[in-house]
């Protein structure tokens, strides 16, 4: 296997447009290899720059309204003072007798409706300067829309994350990908294929004896007069079972510069796990 394997999915939906990669097509990292139909989403994009323009003008709008709101109250702080003014010159006169209690009460009864258009007044600006603060919420929700929009408008790029080589490729043109569940895979690509590894089957009476680091050689059916030499990286812990036989894997570390190695082949492996010279040799 590849040292890296690495899955290109989609994260949106929809008609796969163009392949810009093939079988074995060797790809740079942030290279376009595939597009989907992005009409839709270009679509999407364009009502959440509407709806941030609407959300925009409904707020200059409110902060309009607030200004005027404002403009009022101070409208009616003029109309109290006025009408507590002739309120007051009215007082002394109608202790005197010099105008009639109607006078007096009318202008009683212009200052008290002053004061209730002053409340009024300021309940009309408080109410202002929260649709003020609704409306710049509308704004910052509109334009994360937006964002959402742009976001799944780029996703219609798919884009190799990796330098490698494409070693499968699961879509056709005109084929419908649904990330809805879960993100389909598009391409395989391999990161580095002069760098392979080996994962081996060791039985549990075997691992015991295998140590990271420890030289281990195999062949394969396609170069059978061939010996391909590496060595012992990883010896991985999550058991696997076999005809009830217990394995792990232990993964080999190999050099693969003259790409003659490809992923998924069968290899015979054989690790030496002591090794001494001049040594008496008695036959069985």
């Amino acid at each position: 296997n590849p040292v890296i394997n690495v899955l290109v999915g989609s994260q949106v939906s929809g008609t796969i447009k163009a392949l810009y990669a093939d079988y074995n097509s060797r790809v740079k990292e942030g290279q376009m290899i595939a597009q989907i139909d992005p009409a839709i989403f270009q679509a999407q994009v364009e009502q959440g720059r509407a709806n941030v323009l609407n959300a925009q003008a409904n707020l200059i709008n409110a902060q309009a309204n607030l200004e005027n709101a404002k403009a009022n109250l101070v409208k009616a702080d003029v109309a109290v003072l006025d009408a507590k003014r002739t309120l007051d010159r009215n007082q002394p006169l109608i202790e005197k007798k010099v105008i009639a209690q109607a006078t007096m009460d009318t202008a009683q009864t212009n200052y008290d409706m002053a004061v209730a258009q002053k409340e009024i007044a300021k309940a009309q600006v408080e109410s202002a300067k929260s649709q003020v603060e609704s409306s710049k919420a509308q704004v910052e929700q509109a334009k994360a829309g937006l964002k959402v929009s742009e976001t799944n408008l780029r996703y219609t790029t798919i884009r190799s994350p990796v330098n490698g080589i494409v070693i499968s490729r699961n879509v056709d043109v005109g084929q419908t990908v649904a990330a809805s569940l879960q993100a389909p895979t598009l391409f395989t690509i391999a990161k580095d294929l002069t760098q392979m590894q080996v994962d081996t089957n060791v039985s549990e009476a075997d691992v015991g004896r295998v140590a990271i680091g420890q030289q281990a050689s195999f062949t394969v059916d396609a170069y059978p007069e061939s010996t391909f030499r590496g060595s012992v990286s990883e010896i991985r812990n999550a058991p696997t079972t076999i005809q009830n036989v217990v394995t792990y894997d232990v993964v080999i570390q190999v050099n693969n510069l003259d790409m003659k190695l490809k992923p998924g082949m069968t290899a015979n492996v054989s690790i030496l796990i002591e090794h001494k010279e001049r040594v008496l040799k008695v036959p069985n």
